[in-house]
């Protein structure tokens, strides 16, 4: 059953638990990243031209954390016309502003992918592998509203088990459909980060100190599409 936890949001859409020991910068969210009519082409692009012939994988992912779930690698027309040129736009301006915000990768991008998480799917605590990819993990949100939590992984290692389910020394990230979310740094390697089951309710507020400026948001978790963006290793082949 889903446990209802109320989440204090004390910047932005970044919410840390007790005892979280995480740069301010290596866990940010950009909403209204993209427009509704971007989501939109994105969306209805990634299911018409990428996901249509595949089927939902229900068995686990080969590191056993991703369920019920289609992954595509994202291709995109190269020209600049057309309606389907906005894609290329897109992932360009993704990766600026990543850049802008973390430094443009050494190493380069890796092809981004397009992952759809059906609405009874789970993304469980992981740690992104380091020998396939760089220090940079991100993500554009669309369809849904999800909570993405880092938990400090055990040992401190990139490639350690996640740590104990009831730690508390969290970060929980709100991400809004339309939105950018950017794991760096600490949050890159020394915490895993998972989605959260359906039925979290965050209390946002600007001020800490001003009651008046908080705002609840429920969370109603459904299908979710994401266009993930990472690094290349400097120097990989």
């Amino acid at each position: 059953s889903n446990r209802r936890t109320i989440l204090r949001c004390l910047s932005g859409c970044v919410v840390p638990g007790r005892g979280a020991n995480i740069g301010r910068d290596d866990a940010v969210v950009f909403k209204d990243f993209l427009t509704e009519g971007e989501g939109s082409v994105l969306a209805e692009y990634a299911d018409r031209k990428l996901l249509r012939r595949r089927r939902y994988d229900k068995g686990a992912h080969w590191d056993k954390v991703i369920e019920n779930y289609r992954e595509a690698e994202l291709r995109y027309p190269a020209t600049d016309d057309g309606p389907e040129s906005i894609i290329g736009v897109i992932v360009r301006r993704a990766r600026g502003a990543i850049s802008d915000h973390v430094g443009a990768p050494p190493g380069g991008w890796l092809p981004p992918h397009v992952i759809d998480l059906h609405g009874s799917g789970s993304l469980g605590a992981h740690v992104d592998s380091t020998k396939f990819s760089g220090g940079i993990v991100a993500g554009v949100s669309l369809l849904s509203h999800v909570v993405m939590r880092l938990r400090p992984s055990r040992d401190g290692d990139a490639g350690a088990a996640p740590a104990d389910p009831d730690d508390t020394d969290y970060v929980d990230m709100y991400l809004p459909p339309l939105s950018l979310y950017i794991l760096s740094g600490a949050a890159r390697y020394r915490y895993s980060h998972e989605i959260l089951p359906d039925g979290y309710t965050f209390i946002q507020e600007g001020k800490e100190s001003d009651v008046n400026e908080r705002k609840t948001i429920r969370v109603a978790r459904d299908r979710r599409i994401s266009i993930i963006f990472r690094d290349a290793i400097d120097g990989a082949p």
